[in-house]
């Protein structure tokens, strides 16, 4: 996961007095600590002016995230990648402790994962700090350590993160711009502390894995705890009974809570509406085209996120709960109409053409990225599964019924092409695109078409994923990269998969449409067969 630094965009002086900063009278300045490097005083480097990160940072980038559906996404790929088995999403009212709406109930959202769960140094460098990562597929994306830091922001105004990794040690670290204004700093300052293991006291002294001075902690605590907005939690004795509550994977056990609050607007959920219990949904603009259900619903959203053939025995690593309801994901092995299902190769990319996305990195092999670039051009390779989400014989009978106005028949025939026509692209294993239409597909215009042409020429209905490993991906996960090399393998790779469609629809779907409904196979119309080549 990734959130912002604290301690390195210090306005305030590298080198403080032994007994800590002090104020006009004498007394500690907790905000001058708080904003303290930790770098060595006497090292030449702790000379230098820092880079400063503006307080309004994390909300100015959480613009990123179009959807909150991605930023979900993000969140979800964190916990996975933490080895979490499992992530679990709940909503709740709860008092505000601190501020103008002291006393008053307020809606938050609680993510919770039982992964390996993150050190100090872990929670500074990803979730706090800008551009560290240690991530080198390239292929998922250029990594410049913004994931959760565009990805909680644009999710609601605060977030608490509570952690627990293998040593037993508790870490609670806050990601807000709001609270940097709060507080009246020019500069970004997130607090940060760490117990000890076994006991409720706040560690000492600096290590590798936990690189902040005492006091830095002690001036991370006093701050939240007097200084947040909203905060949930009364005193320190609250914070660490987060730890024991009910969603830790066991007693002591390692993982991850998020506990958000100020949340977004266009985001509805149980603690909002009962009847959204088990879901978060985004609401939608007024006049604006109705969203799709993966848009605009979590659950949706979640049941396509990670690709699952279980007739491959090709399984998500980890559940989804929302609302103690598990997400069930799609399993393409059964979803796909047997009958109709077909699964086919497209062209292997050239390797150059794989590397030329990577740019600079792919010829840098005396680094880790640079192999990655490698022997992504190496194994490259797509392939793409076409079928119906429900009988030929009931897709046949919708687009041919009668149908006007607001009837459930022609809700029907919105569903169908909508939500049941188009590709899902998945890259090793984890969704980029949804319900993308091929270009045969997104033929429809404003004219009536029979269902005759919408089956056997449009290719309406027909819905599949196409599995791929070296695209490089959009940071945010939800696009594919926007460079020129990427644009053209995708280019390439729509081009195949649109040959494909045509060569499933004849001989396959005329044929089978032919023989559903007695019509000769050289009544259809001859445009239904340009573009007709190689077999599926």
């Amino acid at each position: 996961m990734c959130m912002l630094h604290v301690m390195q965009a210090a306005s305030h002086p590298l080198a403080a007095p032994p007994g800590g900063a002090a104020g006009p009278s004498g007394v500690m300045d907790v905000t001058a600590v708080f904003a303290e490097s930790d770098d060595e005083d006497d090292h030449p480097a702790a000379r230098l002016p820092t880079f400063q990160v503006n307080h309004t940072f994390l909300e100015d980038n959480a613009q990123t995230h179009t959807s909150a559906m991605s930023a979900f996404g993000d969140v979800f790929d964190n916990a996975r990648e933490s080895k979490a088995r499992s992530l679990r999403i709940s909503s709740a009212s709860r008092p505000s402790r601190r501020g103008k709406s002291a006393r008053c109930l307020q809606s938050v959202l609680v993510l919770s994962d039982d992964g390996r769960g993150m050190s100090e140094r872990e929670v500074r460098e990803g979730l706090m700090s800008i551009g560290y990562t240690r991530k080198t597929d390239l292929s998922s994306g250029r990594h410049y350590g913004f994931g959760a830091k565009t990805a909680l922001p644009r999710l609601a105004d605060y977030a608490l993160v509570f952690t627990r990794d293998r040593s037993g040690r508790r870490t609670v670290g806050l990601l807000s711009s709001s609270f940097s204004r709060a507080i009246d700093a020019d500069q970004l300052r997130l607090p940060l502390c760490t117990w000890e293991a076994g006991r409720d006291a706040l560690l000492t002294g600096a290590s590798e894995e936990a690189p902040l001075r005492t006091r830095q902690r002690e001036a991370s605590l006093q701050m939240l705890l007097e200084e947040c907005e909203g905060l949930p939690y009364l005193s320190e004795a609250e914070l660490l009974a987060e730890f024991a509550s009910p969603g830790w994977s066991q007693s002591g056990g390692t993982g991850t809570r998020i506990v958000l609050w100020g949340v977004r607007k266009d985001l509805e959920f149980a603690a909002v509406a009962r009847r959204l219990k088990g879901d978060i949904v985004v609401r939608g603009s007024p006049g604006a085209k109705p969203p799709l259900s993966h848009q605009r619903s979590l659950r949706a959203y979640a049941e396509v996120l990670y690709l699952r053939l279980s007739g491959q025995g090709v399984e998500p690593t980890m559940e989804i709960v929302i609302d103690g309801r598990r997400v069930e994901p799609r399993d393409w092995s059964t979803y796909l109409e047997g009958g109709m299902r077909r699964t086919v190769a497209l062209p292997r990319p050239s390797a150059e053409d794989v590397q030329r996305q990577f740019g600079e990195e792919a010829d840098r092999q005396d680094r880790p990225s640079g192999g990655a670039a490698l022997e992504c051009s190496r194994s490259a390779a797509a392939s793409l599964t076409l079928g119906y989400a429900r009988s030929f014989e009931e897709v046949v009978q919708v687009l041919s019924a009668a149908s006007s106005g607001e009837s459930a028949i022609a809700g029907e025939k919105r569903l169908l092409a909508a939500e049941e026509t188009g590709i899902f692209f998945y890259h090793k294993g984890r969704m980029t695109r949804a319900l993308v239409k091929l270009k045969q597909q997104a033929r429809v215009s404003g004219a009536t078409h029979t269902a005759a042409y919408r089956l056997t020429t449009l290719g309406v209905g027909i819905t599949g994923f196409v599995q791929e490993n070296y695209l490089v991906q959009h940071h945010t996960k939800s696009e594919y990269s926007p460079s020129v090399g990427t644009i053209e393998l995708l280019h390439q790779l729509l081009e195949a998969a649109n040959r494909k469609l045509l060569s499933f629809i004849k001989p396959r779907v005329v044929q089978k449409y032919c023989a559903l409904t007695g019509v000769a196979f050289d009544k259809i119309k001859p445009s239904a067969c340009i573009g007709f080549s190689q077999g599926l």
